[in-house]
């Protein structure tokens, strides 16, 4: 009498069937997945865009995404003039500072920042990051610069606290001068900003959100 069970071959080709079965479901699967991590940060740049517009009609400025979550403005300036990008470095300039900035010819820039200090409406926290999703010495990275507008060092741009897109990379702001419009950019799955700052055409797998 044949005893119950499966054979060595049996095992073998219901192996092969399985296998044959993942191969096919795997891409569906990442193809899945990726399209929602791009849903996310599309979810994620729109929220922010609100909120700095909120920020906004209570103050009169744009601040900067590491900024939302300050609970109270400083109690004086430090900075009587426009202070560049890129003194920042992630660890100095800790009061709550202005996105867009008019330079000395007047016109809007995110080349220069200027320090919000008591007397306007400030309203904060207007948002609270949980410390896995923000910028730190130990936590996420900038993009890789592969477009122009953007500073070749953005490490010495982009400032700790700043939120991290789904692939753990800083989300960016740019202002288009010509539309009168704020842009926040993720630099997507490939990590690589590739579209120019203050552009609107998306390049690459750049993510934009425009606002105002």
């Amino acid at each position: 009498m044949r005893k119950k069970g499966f054979t060595v071959v049996e095992l073998l080709i219901v192996m092969v069937i399985i296998a044959f079965l993942a191969s096919l479901l795997l891409p569906a699967i990442r193809k899945s997945r990726s399209k929602a991590m791009i849903d996310k940060a599309r979810a994620e740049m729109a929220n922010l865009a609100s909120i700095m517009t909120m920020v906004k009609l209570d103050v009169g400025w744009y601040v900067r995404l590491c900024d939302l979550r300050d609970p109270s403005l400083a109690g004086s300036n430090r900075s009587d003039y426009p202070v560049a990008n890129g003194t920042n470095n992630g660890n100095d300039l800790n009061g709550t500072y202005t996105l867009v900035y008019a330079d000395n010819n007047g016109n809007d820039t995110t080349d220069a920042e200027s320090e919000i200090t008591q007397g306007h409406n400030w309203d904060g926290p207007y948002i609270t990051f949980q410390p896995n999703i923000i910028y730190r010495s130990d936590n996420g990275s900038v993009p890789i610069v592969a477009a122009s507008g953007w500073s070749s060092n953005l490490e010495n741009v982009v400032p700790y606290g700043t939120p991290l897109d789904p692939w753990g990379r800083t989300y960016l702001v740019a202002y288009n001068n010509t539309e009168k419009v704020m842009i926040i950019y993720s630099a997507g799955p490939n990590g690589k900003i590739e579209t120019d700052a203050g552009a609107l055409v998306v390049q690459g797998d750049d993510l934009l959100y425009k606002f105002r």
